[in-house]
């Protein structure tokens, strides 16, 4: 476990960037501008393949789910949205009660140098909305598999969606330490990087404990707070919480995370099923996260809170976003950068700030996420199990 701690990209992108806070001034101007000539490129890259990364996950998601009988497939549709739904208000209330108790600094108020200017810079061209690659990849997910041939239909559903696998995890995560560095040195070029970090250190701590506490009281709600059971339900989940801390990734905690459910569960076989079939889509550390960090970082930009109608609009389209988040690091947040742009007003520069925030701190979000797929599988059984009794 040891090795894969020191392996992982969250270590080492906090050893990078440490470098850059104590030694950034150090380097040449130049270096400072191709490094982040090449985070902006990247970028610019990322938010061009994304409709095109939510079209293919999204129709693979549905055509997979085909198979499915249409009462479990439905109860797990609706339980996955309700619970990353309940977590998305969960940090909107939290938000707006704790944010201003714990001294969020305007970034105007932080002292700046004069700006990085980008070796060079280039736009590429918006081919296809997010919301409509949304849109499209739930009609054809609907439609293909009843109009043409429904094993061809999958055998292409899944040839994409192991293609935009291989480009994640091959061609973009290899790419994250520039992108990280890149925008850090554009920071610390300015005097803001130092006194940002101080400023959202406070916020990560806010999400961390946030989703401590909801989980343990989820856990305590599956043993009808019963401390014995509930020291044994948590203790039994534990295992697949020290393997996604150390690995960044739900995939390979999912064996674990099976295994611990089974436990709770009793040994129900529905496990096997729920939790493999969740484990990219309920994301309740992504759900607590990201919009507290959205949250704070709207606040330090000077921006007011935003109303709750306004909330809930990007609350429907960061649910459904869910079923299209990518199975490797910093996934869960590629795709939320458009909806934070859309219906939370992001600027450029708020979203690179969110986007190395979250790559810093996955591996706290990715733990969260792998606890809250073992309880969600908890009650998930339970839920189905009556509701078949009822109906029998």
């Amino acid at each position: 476990m040891l090795r894969h701690l020191f392996q992982s990209l969250s270590l080492r992108l906090i050893l990078l960037v440490g470098f850059v806070i104590f030694g950034g001034h150090h380097l040449p101007l130049a270096f400072k501008s191709f490094l982040y000539a090449g985070a902006q490129t990247i970028q610019d890259l990322m938010v061009f393949g994304i409709p095109f990364l939510i079209f293919a996950y999204m129709f693979s998601c549905l055509v997979t789910f085909r198979h499915q009988a249409g009462k479990f497939l439905l109860i797990l549709f609706l339980g996955v949205c309700i619970s990353n739904a309940t977590s998305t208000l969960l940090s909107y209330g939290v938000a707006s009660s704790a944010l201003h108790n714990i001294g969020i600094l305007s970034t105007a108020a932080l002292p700046k140098g004069a700006a990085l200017v980008p070796m060079w810079s280039f736009k590429l061209p918006t081919l296809l909305s997010n919301l409509w690659a949304l849109g499209l990849a739930i009609g054809a997910g609907i439609i293909a598999p009843l109009a043409l041939n429904p094993e061809k239909v999958e055998a292409f559903a899944n040839t994409m969606k192991e293609s935009c696998n291989t480009v994640l995890s091959k061609v973009l995560l290899p790419m994250i330490p520039v992108l990280v560095v890149g925008f850090a040195l554009k920071m610390q070029h300015e005097g803001t990087l130092f006194q940002a970090f101080e400023t959202y250190g406070k916020v990560v701590l806010l999400f961390a404990a946030t989703q401590v506490l909801y989980l343990t009281f989820l856990y305590g709600m599956s043993a009808r707070f019963r401390p014995t059971l509930w020291a044994k339900t948590i203790g039994n989940a534990l295992p697949s919480a020290l393997a996604a801390f150390t690995t960044m990734s739900s995939l390979a905690a999912l064996s674990s995370a099976i295994e611990g459910a089974r436990k709770n569960t009793r040994h129900d076989p529905l496990v096997d099923a729920v939790v493999p079939a969740t484990v990219n889509f309920h994301l309740v550390g992504d759900s607590i996260a990201i919009p507290i960090m959205a949250l704070a970082i709207m606040t330090s930009f000077g921006m007011p809170m935003p109303g709750l109608e306004t909330y809930l609009i990007f609350v429907f389209f960061f649910v459904m976003n869910k079923f299209a988040v990518a199975a490797v690091p910093a996934g869960g947040i590629l795709v939320m950068i458009p909806v934070l742009k859309s219906y939370l007003g992001f600027t450029t520069d708020m979203a690179n700030l969110i986007l190395t925030l979250y790559v810093l701190f996955d591996a706290v979000c990715t733990t969260a996420n792998i606890l809250g797929n073992g309880i969600f599988a908890v009650f998930f059984t339970r839920v189905y199990r009556r509701m078949s009794a009822v109906a029998a």
